[in-house]
């Protein structure tokens, strides 16, 4: 009797506060900065739009069996949404799967009798995208940073559709705009965490690229540098480093505490006045990482597609709010 009372009050003034958040909800998935909250605000619109859809359709012949038997009906939800979650897990495992789902449904649809007038609504199709929102979201959000250079390593073979401008608060070299922000370009339903990560880290590397034509313009030669902080225990950024700048890459021992290291060396020297020969000792070299030609190939076509994105939203930049 609670569930029938409960999905019967959907039929009055709630819907119109219902259709409020639900527009709300979907605004923050696609405005909100926050990925976890964009993830959270996909999930309540998923479950919320059919819960309006019920309350528009609760007087229909086809919800005789609500009325009648709610437990059954609570029952049939509960086989729904168990479904709804071996199809997001199936998704989620196989992103390829969508695509094909998404066909078979398309030509089924469930007639529907409200104001009226009869609508035949893609349900099952709905099922499947709902199914999609949710393998996506998970596949974005739950990754720690180790696991995320795992899934990027492997099976790497060199920069792909995926773009990112790494200019999260503003670009220094060579650019000089306080207003570029960052930017990811040609997601698809089939994008998984592996493939942000990947670009990501090839944006990063890009950026590095440019500040050595910098260098070189100003009459720099390089062949060799030194990686350290927290990305230097990566191999697969060493070597997209290595490809995209064409310079030899020399990890040391510890050098992802190097930043640390060095605050602490300058500190003991000024406590003790020791030198910089005695105190900055250079620490073991762990390896060299070499450019793979045919890897600097592909990053040099990526970077192309990289300035070509930044000269494309750069006007954007400086319209965009700056709470």
């Amino acid at each position: 009797m609670l569930c029938v009372i409960a999905l019967a009050a959907l039929s009055g003034p709630v819907p119109k506060a219902g259709v409020v958040v639900l527009a709300t909800l979907i605004a923050l998935t696609l405005v909100h900065p926050g990925k976890r909250a964009r993830a959270a605000s996909m999930l309540g619109a998923s479950v919320l739009a059919p819960v309006l859809l019920l309350a528009a359709i609760w007087h229909s012949p086809q919800l005789r069996l609500i009325h009648h038997h709610p437990l059954r009906a609570v029952l049939a939800a509960l086989i729904a949404l168990a479904a709804l979650g071996l199809v997001a897990r199936a998704i989620y495992r196989r992103p390829w799967l969508l695509g094909p789902l998404v066909v078979l449904t398309l030509p089924f649809r469930i007639p529907i009798s409200a104001g009226g007038t009869t609508s035949n609504l893609l349900v099952p199709l709905y099922f499947v995208v709902g199914a999609g929102a949710l393998a996506f979201a998970g596949r974005l959000t739950r990754a720690e940073p180790d696991a995320l250079e795992r899934e990027a390593a492997d099976g790497y073979r060199g920069p792909g559709a995926l773009l990112f401008l790494p200019y999260l608060s503003g670009e220094r070299t060579p650019l000089d705009d306080p207003y570029a922000r960052g930017v990811l370009f040609g997601m698809s339903e089939t994008t998984t965490r592996a493939d942000v990560a990947r670009a990501i880290m090839e944006g990063v590397a890009l950026t590095l690229a440019e500040a050595r034509d910098c260098l070189a313009a100003a009459g720099a030669t390089i062949d060799c540098v030194g990686l350290i902080g927290g990305g230097a225990r990566s191999a697969l950024w060493t070597r997209m480093i290595a490809a995209a700048t064409g310079f030899e890459v020399v990890r040391r021992r510890g050098g992802e505490t190097g930043p640390a290291l060095g605050a602490a060396r300058l500190a003991r020297m000024a406590a003790t006045g020791e030198s910089a020969e005695t105190v900055c000792k250079p620490p073991e070299v762990a390896d060299k990482t070499t450019p793979d030609p045919r890897l600097a190939e592909a990053f040099a076509h990526q970077r192309e597609r990289f300035k070509a994105l930044y000269a494309a939203v750069k006007a954007e930049f400086r319209r965009q709010p700056t709470a």
